[in-house]
């Protein structure tokens, strides 16, 4: 018999990769299940409950299990400190995909 190959892991990608507090980013995301709502959170990186992530977008994906959504940085202490912080795409399944977004000046 056959081996079918391993499903591909869930995939996030962010545009663009860096950026102000309140900047437009659109998160392309592929190999999640097909027709089940994805969920993509920008991760402060800070440990205060209340701001320890923002909802950018919510989405479904499509057939194919790619998705497209648009969101924006959040303003004030919720974009955290400059740097690194991480993007992620979760999906109805447990499913995740993550990128990363540089937070550069305030």
């Amino acid at each position: 018999l056959p081996v079918s190959p391993a499903p591909s892991a869930p995939k996030l990608a962010r545009a663009p990769a860096s950026g102000k507090r309140k900047a437009p980013v659109v998160a392309r995301g592929s190999h999640f299940a097909p027709g089940k709502q994805v969920v993509v959170e920008y991760l402060s990186g800070l440990k205060a409950h209340n701001r320890a992530s923002t909802v950018l977008c919510s989405t479904t994906a499509a057939s194919n299990g790619t998705f497209t959504c648009q969101g924006n940085i959040p303003r004030l202490r919720r974009s955290g400190k400059k740097g690194n912080h991480t993007i992620e795409a979760v999906g109805a399944t447990g499913a995740k995909g993550t990128s990363t977004f540089t937070l550069v000046r305030r």
